[in-house]
Formats: C-alpha cells, sequence, structure tokens
C-alpha cells in the first residue's frame, strides 16, 4: 500500500525538478547575470516545497482511500 510519506517524498523531487526548469527558463528570457539564492531565498522555497508536498500527498492519500 501507498504511504504518504512516499507520496511527499515523490513529490518534493519532481517540484525541486519543476522548479530548476522554470528558474533556468525565467533567468534566460530575463538574461540575469546571476542565478544566486539568498538563504532567506532557499528557506522560504524550502518551506513552499515542504508546504505544497504535504497538501498534495494529503489529497492523493485520501484518494487512494476511496
Amino acid at each position: 500500500m501507498t504511504n504518504e510519506l512516499n507520496i511527499q517524498d515523490d513529490t518534493k523531487i519532481m517540484l525541486k525538478n519543476e522548479l530548476d526548469g522554470i528558474l533556468s527558463f525565467l533567468h534566460q528570457k530575463y538574461n540575469t547575470i546571476s542565478g544566486d539564492i539568498s538563504p532567506q531565498q532557499v528557506l522560504k522555497l524550502e518551506s513552499s516545497i515542504n508546504n505544497l508536498s504535504k497538501l498534495i500527498a494529503e489529497q492523493i492519500h485520501q484518494n487512494l482511500e476511496l
């Protein structure tokens, strides 16, 4: 049986990959000098990824039980 933590881990990996692609695309589109990210931005990004992963995992898990 699929457990919610596995779903959450898979989701985190997918979100990080997608966000890397989005950031890369936008830096290229707007011709930025650097793609640096501040420590505070890293914390916000990680928190957002964790929150989204948890929400997605909960939603998928609740529908597996139907």
